[in-house]
């Protein structure tokens, strides 16, 4: 396995065979639980504005596609593994004050986002690919996993069955 460090997701409770009893309210009070995550993107519309603009300017006549949470949550990962005046413009187009606001943001943009009970599968894919012989501070990976929820995996890039994992 390359894996070397994998989240831990959120528990949710199943959605019901039958809407009706306890197992209703169960689901339905877990779905409450994770609403208070909803709402945590509010104070992202300066870099939502601003990447939009970049990302789709001079694209009048083509069909474009652009998430940008996924930028978001990417640029994010890339300040937690970066340091210096890198780590600060980043924080700065993220509109981030600090890499703890940071990690309280992803955290919550995450679980807005986030849904498995069975009825309904929603996760974004974080993860971070690494070569075999880059090292890694073992502390970054456990911020990735559990703020991030990514998963990082590290192997030799040139190798059939590292790629084949990478798909």
């Amino acid at each position: 396995s390359y894996a070397v460090s994998t989240p831990e997701y959120p528990k949710m409770e199943s959605y019901p065979n039958l809407p009706i009893g306890d197992e209703i309210i169960k689901w339905h009070d877990s779905i409450k639980e994770q609403r208070k995550y909803y709402g945590a993107g509010k104070n992202l519309n300066v870099f939502f504005e601003n990447s939009i603009k970049t990302m789709l300017a001079g694209t009048s006549d083509e069909n474009q596609v652009f998430s940008p949470v996924n930028v978001y949550m990417a640029l994010s990962m890339l300040a937690e593994v970066s340091g210096g005046e890198t780590r600060n413009q980043i924080l700065d187009t993220l509109c981030a004050e600090n890499i703890d606001s940071l990690r309280t943001q992803v955290h919550s943009v995450w679980n807005a986002c986030y849904r498995d009970d069975g009825k309904t599968i929603s996760k974004m894919a974080n993860s971070l690919w690494l070569k075999d012989d880059m090292g890694y501070n073992a502390q970054t990976v456990n911020t990735l996993s559990s703020h991030y929820y990514a998963s990082v995996f590290q192997g030799d890039m040139h190798s059939t069955e590292y790629n084949k994992c990478y798909r």
